[in-house]
This record gives C-alpha cells, sequence and structure tokens, in this order.
C-alpha cells in the first residue's frame, strides 16, 4: 500500500535525528485542539497511534489514555521509541508493524493517524483502503484523529519533509489540494466527519 521507498527514507540518519528531536516538542497546537475535543468525550480509553516515529504523539497520548499503543513500519524509529519509553518509565507501547498487521479483535477508543502518513500513499483507491483497515479497529463508539497534508499546489508536487528536501532517495509524498479531497476519500470510506479543517479531521463510524 504504501511506497517502497518509504521504510528506507524514515531510515536515514539524517530522518532519524529528526524526528527523535521533535520527541520532546510534544504536540504541534493543532493537535492539542483535537485532542481536547477527543479527551472531552472519551475518557481513559485506549489509543492506536499509526505511524508513530520516534513517539512523539505517543507518549503525549499515553498521558491521557489507559492504554497506548504506536505502531510504525520503521523498525529503526520503533527501536528509537522504545529506548524513549524506557528511559522516561513511560507506559506506552511500541511495535514494529503496519495497520494490516493488527488483529482483527484489536479494538481502540482512539486511532490517530500520523501527520501526512496517508500521503504517502500512492493512489485514491489506496487511502480510502487504508482508513477502512483503520475504522475495522474502531470501537463503536470511538473517533480517528486524521492529519493529511493538505497544500494548494499541482496534486503531484512532491514536498520536502524531515526537514531535508534530498535524502538521496525517491520517495512518494502527494499533497491533497483541497479539504474537499480529503473529505470525498473519508466518506467513501464510510465514515462520518465529526470535525474538517486544514489542520486535521475528527473521524467516526
Amino acid at each position: 500500500m504504501f511506497a517502497d521507498s518509504i521504510e528506507e527514507i524514515y531510515s536515514h540518519p539524517e530522518l532519524l535525528d529528526f524526528y527523535t528531536k521533535l520527541v520532546g516538542c510534544g504536540l504541534y497546537p493543532w493537535e492539542n485542539a483535537l485532542l481536547n475535543q477527543i479527551c472531552a468525550r472519551t475518557a481513559n480509553g485506549s489509543a492506536l497511534i499509526v505511524g508513530c516515529g520516534a513517539g512523539r504523539e505517543t507518549f503525549v497520548l499515553s498521558e491521557h489514555f489507559r492504554n497506548t499503543l504506536g505502531i510504525d513500519i520503521t523498525s529503526v524509529m520503533v527501536a528509537r521509541a522504545l529506548s524513549f519509553s524506557q528511559t522516561m518509565h513511560s507506559k506506552a507501547q511500541f511495535s514494529h508493524q503496519s495497520l494490516e498487521d493488527l488483529s482483527v479483535q484489536q479494538k481502540f477508543d482512539v486511532i490517530w493517524i500520523s501527520i501526512g502518513l496517508t500521503n504517502h500513499i500512492e493512489s485514491r483507491e489506496n487511502r480510502i483502503a487504508f482508513l477502512k483497515k483503520a475504522s475495522a479497529h474502531l470501537n463503536c463508539d470511538g473517533v480517528i484523529a486524521y492529519f493529511p497534508d493538505i497544500h494548494s499546489a499541482s496534486p503531484d508536487q512532491r514536498r520536502e519533509f524531515g526537514g531535508k528536501r534530498d535524502l538521496g532517495k525517491s520517495y512518494f509524498y502527494r499533497c491533497y489540494i483541497s479539504v474537499a479531497q480529503v473529505e470525498s476519500e473519508i466518506l467513501d470510506a464510510g465514515l462520518y466527519i465529526l470535525r474538517s479543517s486544514l489542520d486535521g479531521f475528527l473521524l467516526s463510524l
């Protein structure tokens, strides 16, 4: 589903260092705003963070939810997150796996899809399939926090990420050009939109 080079790109030492430094920064303001909205309706439940990287979002969410699991397809990122977790004596859990690897029995009250994650998925059909897979792990009254990268430019534009313009490898990162484009995919995945903005989406079954 993801471009073949994604795990290799995120294993690059420069990107690993970049995302490691972000761990101490916590959530961005727009993420915090959505988290506050989630906590108002879902208290002390379970949370799954998809694309957890070195743990930036997961450590914050672990302070608000009883059980918190971060998953990522990049093994060195997960190893870095596990190291942080041990040092911080955090209750957050991490696992090197994809959404597809999760047992169908595993359900969560909150599923947090990290910033720009679906921008790495190469087609509309595959992005919709990804959202459907995510929703299969959501409890009936749960919510999905979703942060696609929306940018008013050509949909084929490839944007720099990780603070680096060129890491010597090709990668796929397509920007959504409008909120409406994202909403169309969400609705076709069979999800309801509780909140919609450039800064993030809150979804439910």
